[in-house]
């Protein structure tokens, strides 16, 4: 009953319900915004009972033309239990993900989908500070004119959890290549 009304208090702090979330405990996550669109924001909560996380998403529109638009999956960027630190390759923003829990390591692996297009540039680029606590709930944003571009995160094997920082971008035209 303690779990239930802890899981039951964050959902009502966050305004969620629990449709919203993309991923049951323990199981597989998949994500992808909507074509020519970006994740904009994230959202999760942590269960120390089955050390995983509820995972929401938003998604607001990329500012290029989605005729140049091509997108691709990074594969795993992580082993369980490892550090991650990815960038999307050029210049590209990440617009959907993919990730499975292992129960014996009690981590996540990720997959990230980015999508790019010539003629288009990332700039301005930085990380942001860690967005969470162990244990702790994320709601993250990314300010107006910026774009998830990539992430780092490490997995702390006491409290089986990760810190998140995102890697924040930018989008201009930048000419013909």
């Amino acid at each position: 009953m303690k779990h239930f009304a802890t899981v039951l208090l964050t959902l009502t702090l966050f305004g969620c319900a629990m449709s919203q979330w993309v991923n049951d405990l323990d199981g597989t996550l998949d994500f992808n915004c909507p074509f020519g669109e970006t994740i904009s924001r994230v959202q999760s909560i942590h269960d120390n009972d089955s050390e995983d996380r509820l995972w929401a998403f938003e998604c607001k529109p990329i500012p290029i033309d989605s005729s140049d638009l091509t997108c691709q999956n990074s594969g795993y960027v992580n082993d369980f239990d490892e550090e991650i630190t990815f960038n999307c390759p050029f210049n590209g923003v990440i617009s959907g993900t993919h990730s499975e829990h292992s129960n014996h390591d009690e981590d996540r692996r990720w997959d990230f989908k980015c999508c790019e297009a010539l003629n288009y540039c990332t700039t301005n680029c930085y990380f942001t500070p860690e967005v969470n606590d162990y244990d702790g709930p994320m709601d993250y944003t990314v300010d107006t004119d910026y774009y998830i571009s990539g992430v780092a995160s490490h997995h702390d094997n006491g409290k089986e959890d990760r810190r998140w920082r995102f890697f924040v971008c930018k989008v201009i035209t930048c000419g013909a290549n």
